[in-house]
Order: C-alpha cells, then structure tokens, then sequence
C-alpha cells in the first residue's frame, strides 16, 4: 500500500497456510484517546506476534451517523490516519456495516472498498460476504462469512446453510449480539431465535459488537 507513514510499511503475512491469525473489534470508530489507545495496542501486539493476517471491523465504524460519501473526511480521521503504524498499514481490513454506520450513506462503505480508495486497505465488498482464509489438505482453515442482521436473515443464513462444508473453522461475524452481559441490550431473544441454527449448519463461532462491554 502506498501511504505516507513513518517508518518502513510491513506486509502481513498472506493467509495462505496451516495457521491464521487476526484482529477483532467494532464500535471503533469514535476518533477519540480510546480509539488511538486501542489502535497504539494494536500496533504493538501486531509487530510483537509478526503473524496477524487481517483485522476483522464489526461495525459502528464511523460515530454517530456514518459517513456522507466516499469523500468523507471521516475515513481518513477514523480509519487511514487511525491505523497508521507501519504494522497495520500493511495489512487488509475486513469491515461491515453497523446501526450507527446506517444513520449516514451505508453504500459509501461499500463504495470506498470497490473503488479502492485511500490505502486499499478497507475491504467491504457488499453488505454480507465470505472469505475463506488458509489451507488444511484440501479444505479451508478459515471460512469467514459477515452477515448484515439489518437486513433480512433467511438469504444470507440460507449462503451459510447451502454452502461446501469445507473449512476446519467456520465463523459468521455481524454487528449485533446475540447474547450479550451488556446491562442496555443483554441477550436479543429475536435474533437468538433467528440464528439458533447456526450451530446445525456447522458453525464454530459467532463474532460481534454492538454491546459496548
């Protein structure tokens, strides 16, 4: 990626292999000291461990309404200038879309990943999509699949359901909680009774944010 920062850019190792490694964390985007601690933290642990292929973003990426186009200040503010070490500056951002990041333009997010902009670094290539990442003989080690709870359940679930089960591991990741000790939202009854076959379909693990815990 070409972007001016101080010191020399580090690749991130390709996530090709036996092993995969990576970052998680949503409701990021204050532009704010906790945002610039976490990404200070981020920048460390990723040049200590030298193995973490991606970060996974999990909405509410750009407090309190989003974004307005592709042009907005805010991916630079909250995101380029944010994750500038030369660590992070090396490796992809797989990102979604969350409650707040709907208040402004949701389809800018998506836009900013086709159209490459900034540091190509902000992968979005729609709403809900999978990665699979890594390799075990013949399987994935990884498969990644984000989901949009904003937006109807049974298509996407149905991807999920109808995919190859083909991976070791397989993660679904969105922005709302399912179960949560978060004192405001706690456990979503709706969406645990929407998505209480995801175990059936072979999923390991759910990943979100929302639940500012």
């Amino acid at each position: 990626y070409q972007y001016i920062t101080e010191g020399n850019i580090v690749s991130a190792p390709v996530a090709d292999g036996d092993r995969v490694s990576f970052f998680a964390l949503g409701d990021q985007g204050s532009g704010r000291y906790r945002q610039h601690a976490v990404a200070w933290f981020l920048e460390r642990e990723c040049r200590a461990a030298g193995d973490i292929n991606f970060t996974l973003l999990l909405g509410d990426n750009f407090y309190k309404k989003g974004v307005s186009s592709v042009d907005d200040v805010l991916f630079d503010e909250y995101f380029e200038s944010m994750y500038d070490g030369p660590c992070l500056m090396g490796m992809p951002f797989y990102a979604m879309l969350g409650n707040h990041d709907y208040m402004g333009n949701p389809q800018a997010q998506i836009d900013y990943s086709v159209q490459q902009k900034g540091t190509g670094r902000w992968i979005m290539p729609d709403t809900s999509y999978r990665k699979d990442f890594g390799t075990v003989g013949d399987s994935s080690l990884l498969q990644l699949y984000v989901i949009d709870t904003a937006l109807p359940l049974d298509p996407q679930l149905s991807k999920i359901k109808n995919a190859d089960r083909n991976a070791v591991w397989t993660v679904v990741a969105s922005h709302n909680t399912v179960r949560s000790f978060d004192a405001v939202y706690g456990d979503d009854l709706e969406l645990l009774e929407k998505m209480k076959g995801l175990a059936n379909f072979g999923v390991d693990l759910y990943i979100s944010g929302h639940a500012h815990t």
